[in-house]
């Protein structure tokens, strides 16, 4: 069983050109899967991080594979008030309806089947789901310009590839014919290995500069 962690956010207020300017903000996001336990003691244990620069560290210990596993990182650079967002995905096509077989006139050729729209079902619609890490942040820096109140929306797609809906037997066993892709969103509450998910970070992240 494992669990995936939103990791720590990472928010660094640096000195601007204008030390009287507005500030550049960076924020980066991990996502680590992990064992429950560690999961457990990284958040809620007593030696847990309390600030940006303990959590970094914390996670750069725990990514140790095979124990933890880092599954996506990003990082959006920003100003106090204005919304950013970065995402690295992969675009996956798949189709979601299919034209019926037509059928073989009465004298065509027996079995084995071909993958012509004759003895199979075609794909007919599709669509297309992008499969990877989004993050989009809204983050202000407060009045003591040390804190960094921060609103964002992570979210982690992972494609599990595609699993047959229909086969047909050929002479070296079956083919599949009819598919459906795999995706777990970051939402789901099943990790996709029988585990959960658990969320730790800072919304008032410390800042410097």
């Amino acid at each position: 069983m494992k669990a995936i962690l939103l990791s720590a956010l990472l928010a660094s207020t640096l000195l601007a050109a204008d030390p009287a300017g507005p500030k550049t903000i960076i924020i980066t996001v991990d996502y680590l899967k992990t064992d429950p336990a560690t999961a457990n003691e990284l958040i809620h244990g007593a030696q847990a991080p309390k600030n940006s620069k303990e959590w970094r560290e914390a996670l750069t210990k725990l990514q140790n594979p095979p124990k933890s596993e880092l599954l996506a990182s990003t990082t959006v650079t920003t100003k106090s008030g204005q919304r950013a967002s970065s995402e690295s995905v992969q675009e996956h096509i798949y189709p979601t309806e299919y034209s019926p077989a037509q059928g073989r006139k009465p004298h065509a050729p027996p079995v084995p089947a071909t993958t012509s729209g004759v003895d199979v079902p075609t794909p007919a619609a599709f669509e297309m789901k992008p499969a990877g890490m989004r993050l989009e942040v809204d983050p202000v820096v407060g009045s003591d310009g040390k804190s960094v109140d921060l609103n964002l929306a992570p979210e982690l797609v992972r494609y599990f590839g595609d699993e047959p809906t229909l086969k047909l037997p050929t002479e070296g066993g079956e083919r599949d014919v009819m598919t459906k892709p795999r995706f777990l969103l970051d939402e789901d509450s099943d990790s996709g290995d029988g585990g959960r998910w658990g969320q730790c970070f800072d919304r008032h992240a410390p800042a410097t500069g």
